[in-house]
């Protein structure tokens, strides 16, 4: 089953039928996510996609040589947990959708170990990141555990650890 889905129309748009059918191919994938890239072809030098990861779906922290992405969140929430080289925890980011009381967008602009760690039964988020696609992009942090079952604990250990202490990187809103 496949559970990357590709764009081939100069106009697409994207409706509640189309999350629903993610949500459905997340769910019996078993790498638990799904996605719909909005972009025409992997060559292409923005990647715009419709991303839907189930609560239990596990991200190794890594880090991209030279890519910047950003991450809106549709539905659901999540952890995005930021490291420093050696493992420390520098800030989580508590994310869901607009008026939740939550960050409802992220972007990363450097090269930072970081990791994604779905709290909801569902998160549905908008994904844009540069191309084009390039396999083994991706360097995966050496002291994080590469077992799902102690990936998972580390992960949570690893946003509650620091929750009680983010460091503050919003933009300030101006005053005026």
């Amino acid at each position: 089953m496949s559970e990357v889905f590709h764009n081939d129309k100069p106009v697409i748009s994207v409706s509640d039928d189309w999350v629903s059918f993610l949500k459905e191919r997340a769910e019996n994938s078993p790498l638990r996510r799904s996605r719909l890239c909005l972009h025409r072809n992997s060559d292409d030098a923005i990647h715009e996609m419709v991303i839907v990861m189930c609560k239990d779906v596990l991200f190794r922290p890594h880090r991209h040589r030279v890519k910047t992405e950003s991450i809106h969140i549709i539905d659901g929430a999540l952890d995005i947990i930021l490291f420093d080289k050696s493992g420390t925890v520098e800030e989580v980011i508590a994310m869901g959708p607009f008026g939740s009381g939550r960050n409802f967008s992220y972007r990363l602009s450097v090269s930072q170990f970081h990791a994604v760690l779905p709290l909801s039964d569902y998160v549905v988020v908008y994904e844009v990141t540069m191309g084009p696609y390039l396999e083994g992009d991706a360097e995966f942090a050496p002291w994080a555990p590469a077992d799902t079952d102690a990936l998972r604990k580390f992960l949570i250990d690893s946003a509650n650890t620091n929750r009680s202490h983010p460091r503050k990187s919003a933009l300030a809103i101006p005053t005026r």
